[in-house]
């Protein structure tokens, strides 16, 4: 009779133990879901929220260039009065001038600001070019650049220039080093036409720092951060590469996770391992003007809760007699923790 009672006692303990695993381990999976999806929710709303912030930034840029270029064209007189009169021209170019110069001092991160005329049509150096100085933040006019001192496809010194011209549409130019005033910009560029015939190109350089800054700002769960790459995979901000760094000079530790960047999808959440080697969650979003922002978190940062609700449903052995389980409560109590050993576990 008692061996009978026995056997009823285990299988009915062995019966709760089993569900009482079973619950366990449906929880844990449950949890597991919920904080994946969690996990992509809070990262495509941080995104959203400073993709937005940023591409309020670009459209200021286009904003201003495009209010220099509707000037110029409801200035301009005729073509062939404007072509051969020069002191037409001047005058055009003094008024033009100004107002971008006023412009471009209330556009944040506006650098300088020019406008410059068909070299084939009005010489390599007619135009007006403000710039910024990097020491006292003035404005001051500059002597425009030869175009005729460089092929057409030397990009890299004109591209500026016939790109726009040759697309025929407003562009954002990918970022460069500016020798002239010694950092790192990018360029809106809308082409100038006017009744059918090329007059130039007006644009704004943005000094790359004021994106930097910004993408250096981001920040989601504990120690999640920002990048920002080009379209051609240059690293414009990368935590461990504050200045930016050339796809070309990309070491064979980085390469990897660029090649990620650009072979997968924007707006989707993927699971990556990022620079330091580190399996991170990362989503991407394009700019406006062709960059990608992307966000990345530690995976195993985000799996905490996770791990907590697991420790909390799975008995722990207590280190200090090895016989009864280390409960949450004892967590709660200093004195409890060190009278049954389980300090190690309440650490975790």
């Amino acid at each position: 009779m008692k061996s009978i009672q026995t056997k009823l006692i285990l299988i009915i303990l062995l019966i709760m133990l089993i569900v009482t695993l079973a619950l366990g381990l449906t929880a844990v999976l449950g949890t597991s879901t919920i904080l994946d999806v969690d996990s992509d929710r809070i990262l495509n709303l941080t995104a959203d929220d400073n993709v937005r912030d940023i591409d309020e930034i670009l459209s200021s840029v286009e904003q201003s260039v495009g209010s220099i270029y509707n000037y110029a064209e409801n200035r301009a007189e005729t073509y062939d009065d404007f072509l051969n009169d020069d002191s037409e021209r001047d005058k055009f170019n003094y008024d033009v001038g100004e107002l971008g110069k006023s412009i471009a001092e209330n556009t944040p991160g506006a650098m300088s600001v020019y406008l410059r005329y068909n070299p084939e049509e009005f010489g390599p150096t007619e135009g007006f070019w403000y710039t910024k100085s990097v020491d006292d933040d003035t404005w001051e006019k500059s002597e425009p650049t030869d175009i005729s001192a460089y092929e057409k496809d030397d990009l890299e010194h004109v591209g500026w220039y016939y790109i726009p011209v040759e697309t025929g549409d407003p562009l954002w130019m990918d970022p460069y080093f500016n020798s002239n005033l010694g950092i790192d910009m990018i360029s809106y560029i809308i082409p100038y036409f006017h009744d059918g015939h090329t007059v130039g190109v007006i644009g704004m350089d943005i000094n790359l720092t004021l994106l930097r800054d910004f993408t250096a700002d981001i920040q989601v769960y504990e120690s999640g951060r920002a990048f920002l790459v080009s379209p051609q995979g240059d690293i414009i901000f990368h935590f461990d590469y504050p200045d930016g760094l050339m796809k070309k000079d990309l070491t064979e530790q980085v390469m990897p996770f660029i090649n990620s960047v650009l072979n997968n999808s924007v707006d989707e959440v993927r699971t990556l391992q990022g620079i330091d080697g580190v399996k991170r969650k990362i989503l991407m979003k394009k700019l406006r003007n062709g960059m990608i922002l992307g966000l990345n978190a530690p995976v195993d940062e985000i799996n905490v809760p996770q791990g907590a609700l697991t420790r909390r449903l799975i008995p722990h052995t207590r280190a200090g007699d090895g016989s009864q389980p280390c409960l949450d409560t004892d967590c709660h109590s200093a004195v409890k923790a060190d009278d049954y050993g389980c300090r190690a576990l309440c650490q975790r």
